[in-house]
């Protein structure tokens, strides 16, 4: 299947079924996001191609009901402190639902009471990111208090611990948001792999809007990595064409597999390459 932004070469089906670890926000806490799962409508198999325009050289675009990519990382993203994670984000707005929650980037597991998550989520018709981390079993969160936009805006979160109470940071548009003060510890470090898009293995909370420039840096600086340099952990530009497990930009220990299994299903995000 083709689907081409304003002067695109070629667009790549990158799209079967997923089911939920990977956020929590403030108030709430579930294997996905702040409370409730993704009930949002999108266009299955198909992307999104309302004012669609590309990041850079492209994106990878979520239909908000089963697409995400596998992130098998060893020990690579088991980061415990002085960590940042981070996406250029294009929420899809118009497919989101009353307690929608869209898994950006996730290593967390609530059932292990470990790990750390970036998200977005629905609250009074709008669409707020937010960031979240287990430290000493216990969930800190921090999200944004101003709506998201269908613009691209680059969202952070980050972890160092600090004694004074901001442990955890959010920031947007390289703009500090929020913080809280996850009680000056380091995060568990625990065996599971990562997702982008949903909860872990595709377990619901799946993300609908557009993604690039995922990254996970060990440093708690907000900047989008330019290079990959010995701090940057992952790295996804989605600028070229990829097989169905491939390897990322920056990381040379990961493994990234498109959707639910090696062979291509509708659980395969979509990969928006331009010139």
């Amino acid at each position: 299947m083709l689907l081409c932004a304003s002067s695109c070469i070629v667009v790549l089906n990158l799209d079967a079924e997923g089911t939920a670890e990977g956020a929590s926000s403030e108030g709430a806490s579930s294997e996905g996001g702040s409370g409730a799962g993704n009930t949002g409508a999108g266009d299955t198999g198909a992307g999104n191609t309302a004012g669609a325009s590309c990041q850079g050289q492209g994106f990878a675009t979520f239909d908000g009901e089963s697409d995400f990519f596998q992130i098998d990382t060893g020990e690579t993203l088991d980061l415990s402190n002085d960590f940042a994670i981070g996406a250029r984000v294009r929420a899809h707005l118009s497919d989101v639902a009353d307690g929608y929650v869209g898994v950006l980037f996730s290593r967390l597991s609530s059932s292990e009471g470990k790990g750390y998550s970036l998200y977005v989520f629905e609250s009074d018709g709008q669409v707020f990111p937010g960031v979240s981390a287990y430290v000493n079993a216990e969930l800190c969160s921090c999200v944004g208090t101003t709506p998201m936009t269908e613009a691209w805006t680059t969202v952070v979160g980050t972890y160092k611990r600090s004694g004074g109470g901001d442990d955890l940071r959010l920031f947007v548009e390289g703009t500090q948001v929020c913080t809280d003060d996850c009680g000056d510890d380091d995060l568990a470090t625990f065996a599971a792999a990562a997702a982008i898009g949903s909860a872990l293995n595709g377990n619901g909370y799946f993300f609908a809007g557009d993604l690039d420039d995922v990254f996970a840096r060990r440093q708690d600086d907000p900047a989008v990595p330019s290079s990959c340099d010995a701090e940057t952990r992952l790295l996804l530009r989605f600028d070229g064409s990829v097989g169905q497990v491939f390897q990322p930009d920056c990381g040379s220990e990961i493994s990234v597999t498109q959707g639910a299994s090696t062979d291509a299903d509708t659980s395969d995000p979509t990969l928006v390459i331009c010139p």
